[in-house]
């Protein structure tokens, strides 16, 4: 009986010698994960840089702007801080996606936006994109054909910044929301080349010039694509000689649109109030 004991303890110190201990395991790691970086340290460095999408800016601007040298590391490159370096020294790139393609090449694809509409100041023009968005500062707008923004200017801007609308917070914040949202339905539905002016000093009866025939009138600036769509239908039943006031601020509550023949002045101020204009020059659109 002691003999079997004996065995059993025996065997035990045998399998027991056999494992590795957990110092032994914390060395293996460590070479492996030295192993590893070595590998990446030495292999994996950026030979190519492929720059696709770009049409402003050429593909040295914006390797030189991301600040990505050729023999840097592949695998260890901050994407992030590389990206925020264009986005601040090309205020026209709208996207940026770097790629990693292994052994050694980086693609940085570039999608670009466009200056679609301007607020004047004293010294010029501030360009902005469709996200509202500071371009660039520009002397004049001759051979552009941008939306001009009136109501209130911008405050302090920054290129490659948001524009910040003056007003009161709360008011700026609306109103460069109805300015957005205006500029992409207006985008969106292809129609910028055809819009001169666009109103938002008042977020609740947003306007702007169509076709330099037409004050269009959009109410609060929702469903607007709706709305945009209403528009077209209205003018394709108008005249090429017809000028007026399109009200369309009631189209949601499921009123019809509205024509209201009047002159369009070349420097037209909004529209006044529908409610407030005569019933009898009032025709239902459509």
């Amino acid at each position: 009986m002691a003999r079997g004991r004996s065995n059993v303890r025996g065997a035990a110190k045998r399998r027991g010698h056999g494992k590795p201990g957990c110092l032994s395991v914390f060395f293996l790691v460590v070479f492996v994960a030295a192993a590893i970086g070595s590998t990446i340290a030495i292999f994996f460095k950026i030979n190519h840089i492929a720059v696709i999408g770009t049409q402003r800016y050429s593909a040295e601007q914006i390797r030189s702007s991301a600040e990505v040298e050729q023999g840097a590391n592949l695998i260890l490159l901050n994407k992030f801080e590389k990206t925020s370096n264009i986005f601040a020294r090309l205020p026209y790139v709208d996207e940026v996606k770097m790629t990693r393609r292994l052994p050694d090449t980086l693609v940085i694809e570039i999608r670009e936006c466009d200056a679609v509409a301007a607020f004047s100041d004293k010294d010029g023009f501030w360009l902005i994109s469709d996200s509202g968005k500071v371009l660039e500062q520009v002397r004049t707008l001759e051979g552009e054909k941008l939306i001009q923004v009136k109501g209130p200017g911008l405050i302090n801007p920054e290129v490659g910044k948001k524009a910040e609308i003056g007003g009161d917070k709360d008011s700026s914040e609306m109103q460069f929301e109805a300015l957005v949202d205006t500029l992409k339905s207006i985008t969106g539905q292809g129609i910028e080349g055809d819009v001169s002016e666009l109103y938002i000093e008042k977020v609740y009866n947003v306007e702007f010039k169509y076709l330099d025939r037409f004050i269009v009138k959009l109410g609060m600036p929702e469903h607007l694509d709706y709305k945009i769509d209403c528009l077209k239908e209205v003018v394709g039943y108008l005249s090429t000689a017809d000028t007026g006031i399109i009200d369309l601020s009631e189209l949601i509550d499921k009123k019809p649109a509205r024509f209201i023949p009047v002159e369009i002045e070349e420097e037209q101020e909004p529209a006044e109030d529908s409610t407030s204009s005569d019933p009898a020059a009032e025709e239902p659109a459509g």
